[in-house]
């Protein structure tokens, strides 16, 4: 069978822009992230990850489903590469 499935050859409605990306959106999706740390388990990277935030250095953790199942994998606190510096002192802070 042959054709375009109804598909057509058109953009599907996703344009050439920033596929309406907000400001915040954005620039996120221009950041180079960073591993800050590895922890043993989701809880203790959720702690670290609510200092981080409440000092202005948005944080996002990787793998934090598999650090539950047995720790096969630590989870990851990861920052933006521009964030780095300051995301140490506040841990190194934060003790």
């Amino acid at each position: 069978m042959t054709g375009d499935w109804g598909l057509g050859t058109g953009d599907w409605g996703l344009g050439t822009g920033d596929w309406g990306l907000g400001p915040v959106e954005a620039e996120r999706a221009e950041m180079a992230l960073v591993e800050l740390r590895k922890c043993d388990n989701r809880i203790e990277a959720s702690v670290l990850q609510s200092a981080l935030e409440a000092a202005g250095v948005d944080a996002f953790l990787f793998d934090a489903e598999m650090s539950w199942v047995g720790g096969i994998l630590p989870c990851r606190l990861m920052v933006d590469e521009g964030d780095l510096a300051q995301a140490q002192r506040v841990l190194d802070a934060a003790g």
